[in-house]
């Protein structure tokens, strides 16, 4: 292959020179001491490159002169060590110290020769702490420990607070108007009132006795209204407001009547006031129920053999309206049921009852056996004024520990009231009944004395006698409700 740097030379020779010199070689350059400049980076590969060319000078109107420039497209070749940069502009250099410049392109092939070894970066080093880092698991079990003391301490000051408001706030005191819950279901020995009370230096709160025992005779005044008998079914009837114990509204107050049942009322005031255990004992025997049963009386059905508290049988008076607990308490309290009568026509002649006499605890049919709707209103409202009195006549059902029933028919244990369940559909839209006790016998007719609670916290009690059938087969036994209810609705508020 010929010799590229003698067809050079040969080129050189033939052609003139600038600065009138001939052809000849080029004078030597002074060292510069200056080191080799590094390769540049290319716009094509982006780092600079040092390759070597191959190929040969190509022409294209190319012209090489120290300092020169030249255009045209050119592949050069060159046996020693060329740095190229591709700006648009091309610039190489070669061993000869050759700079050529075109706005051409060039190909380059190669590898990088060895590059002067570069200075190493200073290694920073980090101060770490010697302290072990905590698992993310360790951080969350840290802000659950915080929540976790936050919330203790929240609920301590709750209770702090709470013991605080117990220990040094009175509890208010509840009017006696309050409308007693007659939902109420009673277990025995579990809702006694001072079951807690019953010692020698405690007395017990049912025995307690107004100190003004005629405070409660029901009074007429010029401002008491007739009622007309042509709208109920009672052959007599009261209302009177229990506060005031004035006469609202009646018609035959004072006629004598048969009270039936309503007796039972004044049974159960002198029993508690007599009772001074409510858990103490009695045991009924056959021959004690045998002539209520041959008689067709009402009875709770207490089972003969068993013993029977005082509790049990005052609810067994009331609820079921059992003439078999009436003579339990009679014969527990006094040894005898006309000892006990005695006791009974005391307390009406003390309370103001002048147009009553008893003959039995039961209220049986007897013609001596006697009262008023005045007097039975009179015996009601002092009723109301006994808590324990109020609270059994207000109870709609109660759980009984002795069996009721009998072996052969099976064993029950729940007493349940009479007046509820035909009270319902006959409500009053002036006031509600939460307090009563019925009465039947041929000679009596129906009988209800009940107690009321107004919108406006007034309470009221309506007494409705002798209530009839029109005829032959008609069921009499809502009667007094309806006349109760019609009482309520024209005279109450």
């Amino acid at each position: 292959m010929p010799n590229d740097r003698e067809a050079n030379k040969k080129n050189n020779t033939s052609r003139p020179q600038p600065n009138g010199r001939q052809g000849g070689a080029r004078p030597a350059q002074k060292p510069t001491g200056q080191a080799p400049r590094r390769p540049q980076p290319t716009k094509e590969s982006g780092r600079a490159a040092n390759v070597n060319l191959t190929g040969s000078l190509n022409t294209g109107n190319f012209r090489v002169q120290n300092g020169a420039q030249s255009t045209g497209s050119f592949k050069a070749q060159s046996t020693g060590n060329f740095r190229a940069q591709n700006t648009g502009n091309f610039k190489a250099q070669n061993t000869g110290n050759f700079k050529a410049q075109s706005t051409g392109s060039f190909k380059t092939q190669g590898v990088r020769p060895a590059e002067a070894p570069r200075k190493p970066a200073p290694i920073k080093i980090e101060k770490r702490s010697t302290a072990p880092r905590k698992s993310s698991a360790a951080k969350g079990t840290d802000a659950y420990l915080v929540w976790f003391l936050i919330l203790s301490i929240i609920l301590l000051l709750a209770l702090v607070a709470t013991f605080i408001i117990i220990k040094f706030t009175e509890p208010a005191e509840v009017p006696s108007t309050k409308l007693p819950d007659t939902d109420n279901s009673i277990q025995a020995g579990v809702n006694d009132p001072d079951s807690d009370k019953n010692n020698e230096t405690t007395v017990p709160s049912w025995t307690v006795v107004p100190s003004n025992l005629k405070a409660f005779l029901p009074k007429t005044t010029e401002n008491t209204k007739i009622i007309s008998s042509s709208r109920i079914n009672s052959a007599a009837a009261i209302v009177v407001d229990l506060k005031t114990s004035s006469v609202i509204a009646e018609v035959n107050p004072d006629t004598i009547i048969y009270p039936a049942s309503l007796t039972k009322i004044m049974t159960v005031i002198v029993a508690c006031e007599m009772i001074t255990d409510m858990k103490d004992t009695f045991t009924l025997t056959n021959e004690m129920i045998n002539p209520f049963v041959a008689e067709g009386a009402s009875r709770a059905n207490f089972s003969t053999g068993y013993g029977i508290t005082m509790e049990e049988l005052v609810y067994g008076v009331i609820l079921p309206s059992g003439a078999d607990a009436c003579i339990g308490l009679a014969i527990k309290l006094c040894g005898s049921e006309e000892a006990f009568v005695a006791k009974m026509n005391e307390k009406a002649v003390a309370i103001g009852c002048s147009s009553t006499r008893f003959v039995n605890s039961t209220g049986l049919h007897n013609d001596g056996h006697y009262s008023t709707v005045r007097d039975i209103a009179n015996i009601l409202s002092y009723a109301m004024n006994n808590p324990f009195v109020r609270k059994v006549l207000s109870t709609k059902n109660y759980t009984t520990k002795a069996p009721l029933g009998n072996e052969r028919d099976g064993f029950y244990y729940t007493l349940n009231c009479i007046w509820a369940s035909r009270y319902a559909g006959n409500e009053s839209k002036k006031a509600t009944m939460f307090a009563a006790k019925t009465g039947y016998t041929p000679e009596a007719g129906q009988c209800l004395a009940s107690a009321l609670l107004s919108a406006d916290g007034g309470e009221y009690v309506i007494v409705t006698v002798g209530a009839r059938p029109s005829y032959t087969g008609e069921n009499t036994k809502p009667m007094p409700y309806k006349d109760a209810k019609y009482l309520a609705d024209t005279y109450i508020g």
